[in-house]
């Protein structure tokens, strides 16, 4: 998965998504700097152009982080503990499920749980939003 933008990073660091490395522009991995601290990753340095470049397009954000996808939990026992579950079908924009994802988090949803015809969560445009 992809991270992009100095507070997703931050979110993926403290989750449970083990992270592979950092490419960004020196100001936005100095804003990282005590998040970065001991963790065991590279972390690339580079100008905007050159990011650009690599990336394919330019980005406002200054920072991506690529990590590993997490092991799925396992259902039953995500609902034995969760109070609050948000159950999504069919939802197909890859945006609009982060946007769900979004509400739930400030909403205090403990779980979401997805079925088969919804959108990758993990994708860049679902994760950005």
């Amino acid at each position: 998965m992809i991270a992009e933008g100095v507070v997703v990073v931050r979110r993926l660091i403290d989750s449970p998504y083990p992270v592979r490395s950092l490419l960004g522009v020196p100001r936005r991995l100095d804003e990282l700097g005590a998040d970065l601290a001991g963790l065991p990753v590279p972390a690339f340095s580079t100008d905007a152009e050159t990011m650009a470049a690599v990336v394919g397009f330019h980005l406002n954000r200054g920072v991506l982080a690529v990590a590993d996808r997490a092991a799925v939990p396992d259902v039953g026992a995500l609902l034995r503990t969760a109070r609050v579950v948000a159950v999504l079908e069919g939802v197909g924009d890859h945006e609009n499920l982060g946007a769900l994802f979004r509400n739930a988090a400030a909403l205090g949803v403990d779980a979401v749980l997805l079925g088969p015809r919804c959108s990758d969560p993990l994708y860049r445009r679902s994760v950005r939003v």
